[in-house]
Formats: C-alpha cells, sequence, structure tokens
C-alpha cells in the first residue's frame, strides 16, 4: 500500500480465496462477502404474510409473554391477523405485580397437585409389586 497502512486480517483476502469470474475478472470465493451465492437462503424472499396465514412462533411467544405479564390466559390464535388483535388487547392491560402473580400461583398449586376427586390417579390398592415388577389388581 502506498501509505504504508494494512487492511485488518479480517479484510484481508488470501489468494486461494479469489476465483475466476465468468466476465474474465476475479471474484471472491463461497462465504466470502461481496458474492452472491444463488441457493443462500437469504437471497430468496419468502411471500409475505396474508391475514389468513396460521399465527407466526414469534406472535405465539409473545402472546404467552404478554399473558404472564400481565396474568390473563388467551386462547390460542386462529391466524395472524387474529394474533396481532390480541396482542394489541394485551398490551394495552396493566402488568400484574410480580407479588400478585406469586400468590396466585401458590393458591392455584395445591388444587392442580391434590386431585383430591381426580379418576386418573392411580391408587396403592390398585397395584401389586413394585417397579418394573407391578401388575394391576
Amino acid at each position: 500500500m502506498a501509505d504504508g497502512l494494512r487492511p485488518p486480517a479480517a479484510l484481508a483476502i488470501h489468494p486461494a480465496d479469489v476465483v475466476p469470474a465468468l466476465d474474465g475478472g476475479f471474484a471472491q470465493a463461497r462465504g466470502r462477502p461481496g458474492v452472491l451465492e444463488p441457493n443462500h437462503p437469504e437471497d430468496t424472499m419468502s411471500a409475505p404474510l396474508k391475514p389468513t396465514d396460521p399465527a407466526t412462533p414469534r406472535q405465539q411467544r409473545e402472546l404467552r409473554r404478554l399473558a404472564q405479564l400481565t396474568g390473563t390466559s388467551f386462547t390460542p390464535p386462529r391466524d395472524v391477523r387474529h394474533a396481532s388483535q390480541q396482542i394489541a388487547a394485551m398490551r394495552k392491560r396493566r402488568a400484574s405485580e410480580p407479588l400478585e402473580r406469586t400468590l396466585e400461583r401458590q393458591q392455584a398449586k395445591p388444587g392442580l397437585q391434590i386431585g383430591a376427586r381426580d379418576a386418573t390417579r392411580v391408587s396403592q390398592r390398585e397395584i401389586d409389586g413394585y417397579g418394573s415388577t407391578a401388575t394391576w389388581r
């Protein structure tokens, strides 16, 4: 270089990385900046979403986050438009206090864990044996 400065190592091109281009010049090899790779996923644009398309994973994550933050529940969105409407409505709600959310969780937990009238629970009088040798009576 004329001014005595060298390019940073990240910008330096190694001779092995240079390949002949179709126009007779030279281009950098695949995987290097400045080269358009026809099969690269970023080079093809996806079709824009239609209002009837299913909700995106990003929308679903945002709905779950907002539901936890506001202490509310929601129905799974039918499509992109419905998810957007639900997100907008939840963003208008005030966030519940952390203490309030903790107390609600603690109050709901025993009812979910105990299940006194739970017909699907296995009781000790229904089985014989232990572990892999257990059998139904």
